[in-house]
């Protein structure tokens, strides 16, 4: 679907774009400032790239070395920036229309009420911009796209500010139309759950440049780097000093420290580091050192989170860091100070290596 390797300066920074895409529904993951919106803009055509190619279903958009450049009009992307505008002059329909070649009139207006009703904005077709909530208005932007019949659709955080319902609920109107158009999608985002409900390959970006890609479950869940991990939640990152096709001994340099634990994974020479989810760390009832991959340790402390709570727990120079829901938390009494046992257990162990 999608093939790209530019370089690109802004500023003093230079960043690289590397990566290709085989599926409809690609998501750009990476934190706030790490070059998600350049990486779409370029692709759209506003930043002309130093080198490279970027091609999308198999039509060159632009090619240093062929001396492609294909303008930005001729490359007919749906594109929706995070800070999109409605014509406030114009009532809904005008806006949806705009810039939408209206000769055959008949199959236009039958395309509109498919996708106004489908994104359930038909009864608004003739307020007035202001007259809507806000993901009324995010609607009319994707339904003014989506008219356009693009080569793809480049969605910048397109959800954000949208409360869980409308969220939810935009997710779902996304997947559905760009299914039966049949219109890829390459949406921006850094909220793990937005990537999982849109999209099928991920592409993790960080400090201007592609740190992994591929398949979604499979970099979220193995990662090959400690980046792409970190990025990724993996709070339980450490080196690791020896290892046999059972054991792998941890090691904290600067405590001169260390810890064994047990493993059934598949394990390559390359990797130097070991990765646990946090939600894969499990507080036990009652202090139990018996058992594979038990540790006793002393919690460090407990940080609400909303939704569940964040438990640091000591064991050694180690910390272990663990998700668990407030159920958790006050039926097992936990509070800093109090010794508790943890276990890992050996299929949840991830091993990476440093780029």
């Amino acid at each position: 679907m999608i093939d790209i390797d530019i370089k690109i300066r802004l500023k003093k920074e230079m960043m690289h774009y590397c990566f290709s895409t085989s599926t409809d529904r690609s998501v750009v993951f990476g934190p706030s400032g790490s070059g998600k919106t350049t990486l779409l803009k370029a692709i759209a055509g506003f930043y002309k790239p130093l080198e490279g190619r970027i091609t999308v279903n198999n039509k060159f958009f632009f090619d240093k070395k062929l001396g492609i450049n294909i303008p930005i009009y001729k490359r007919k992307l749906g594109y929706l920036p995070q800070q999109y505008t409605l014509f406030p002059n114009m009532n809904i329909k005008d806006n949806i229309l705009y810039g939408v070649n209206k000769k055959k009139y008949g199959k236009t207006l039958e395309k509109l009420n498919f996708i106004t009703e489908r994104l359930q904005i038909k009864h608004k077709l003739q307020s007035a911009p202001h007259l809507l909530s806000e993901g009324q208005q995010k609607r009319a932007a994707l339904a003014r796209i989506f008219m356009m019949n693009p080569n793809i659709l480049l969605l910048d955080e397109p959800f954000t500010a949208l409360d869980e319902p409308i969220r939810e609920c935009l997710r779902g109107f996304v997947i559905e139309l760009s299914q039966e158009l049949k219109i890829p999608v390459l949406f921006v985002s850094h909220s793990i759950e937005d990537s999982f409900s849109l999209g099928k390959e991920i592409i993790v970006i960080n400090n201007g440049k592609v740190v992994e890609y591929g398949n979604l479950n499979k970099v979220y869940n193995i990662p090959k780097y400690t980046e792409t991990a970190g990025l990724l939640d993996f709070k339980n990152i450490f080196l690791i000093e020896t290892f046999n096709e059972k054991k792998i001994t941890l090691s904290n340099l600067k405590q001169n420290d260390r810890l064994v634990m047990n493993h059934n994974r598949k394990f390559e020479e390359r990797c130097t580091h070991l990765s646990i989810r946090p939600e894969k760390v499990h507080i036990l009832n009652k202090e139990n050192n018996n058992g594979e991959n038990i540790f006793s340790g002393i919690i460090d402390a407990v940080h609400p989170r909303g939704s569940y709570f964040k438990v640091n727990i000591r064991i050694g120079s180690f910390l272990l860091i663990s998700y668990v829901d407030e159920k958790q938390v006050n039926r097992y009494s936990l509070y800093a100070d109090k010794k508790v046992s943890v276990k890992v257990n050996s299929g949840d162990l991830v091993f990476c290596r440093e780029i």
